[in-house]
């Protein structure tokens, strides 16, 4: 097996962000709260439309994806924050109109963003040197 590292394209997002949420079986509630509906096609597709205008809009993430040459299938993901030299901004974590059912769920999805942020908000805050944030990883496809 031939294994290759490269960075994510948009396309690739419709690839493994199915594989994600269906790894995690609706059993994490901090996923469940930050991706609604993240099950179904409808919620796995707003997903994708959030991954890839946080990909666009946040110049520190750095998505790499490793495929199998052989299959030519991804087979594993992971997600950076590299931050060099500007600090992003902090922002509270939203999504396009309907993403989630009211405005409760979503301040409540909010709050759980914040708190779980806060660690991380704060050392990068405090420190002028270069920062690198492992922020997620997953392996998708036949590896599943």
């Amino acid at each position: 097996m031939g294994l290759q590292l490269q960075s994510i394209t948009d396309s690739d997002f419709q690839e493994f962000v199915p594989a994600l949420f269906n790894a995690m079986g609706g059993y994490s509630q901090f996923v469940n709260a930050l991706y609604p509906g993240n099950l179904s096609e409808e919620g796995q597709q707003k997903a994708i439309q959030r991954f890839i205008i946080q990909k666009k809009l946040d110049k520190s993430l750095r998505w790499c994806k490793v495929t199998d040459t052989e299959l030519g299938e991804i087979i594993g993901v992971a997600q950076w924050s590299v931050i060099l030299d500007e600090k992003p901004q902090e922002e509270d974590i939203d999504g396009p109109p309907g993403t989630w059912e009211n405005d409760i769920e979503k301040e409540y999805c909010q709050e759980i963003y914040r708190s779980f942020m806060e660690n991380r908000r704060r050392i990068v805050r405090d420190n002028s040197l270069p920062i690198i944030c492992h922020s997620c990883t997953q392996s998708p496809g036949a590896y599943l």
